[in-house]
């Protein structure tokens, strides 16, 4: 729930950013500066950067979660993590990209995400070791 609302309001933000360079007053000896596609490009790595944060932040959240799952005595493989996630969101994916490309976007989140050890399991069920 609070993750949905700061992904959310991290939307929001970049949209108001966008609209405001949209907006901004240009002159004329500023024409490349605030062009449609300098406007773009500035948007564009601004959700690079965003993108980037949630990488770390679901990183760390995929540690707990792995400790956690180690904790409890549940641990789990990598390819049921990709496969729950890949799941999960492909039902819920509003476009524009389709499943097949979010999935694949996914998987390597996933795989890029999740610790090398705790909560993961090998395939025949022992926890693998750090």
């Amino acid at each position: 729930m609070v993750l949905s609302t700061v992904k959310a309001l991290g939307k929001a933000v970049d949209r108001m950013r966008f609209t405001a360079f949209l907006l901004a007053p240009v002159t004329e000896g500023d024409i490349m500066e605030h062009s449609v596609l300098e406007l773009a490009l500035q948007a564009l790595q601004a959700s690079d950067e965003r993108i980037v944060q949630l990488l770390a932040q679901r990183q760390q959240l995929a540690s707990q979660l792995a400790q956690a799952a180690l904790d409890q005595g549940t641990p789990y493989t990598l390819e049921e993590r990709v496969d729950a996630v890949v799941s999960r969101l492909t039902r819920c994916n509003p476009g524009p990209l389709d499943n097949q490309r979010l999935a694949s976007i996914f998987e390597t989140v996933v795989r890029g995400t999740e610790p090398l050890s705790g909560g993961l399991s090998s395939r025949n069920g022992a926890a693998k070791k750090g």
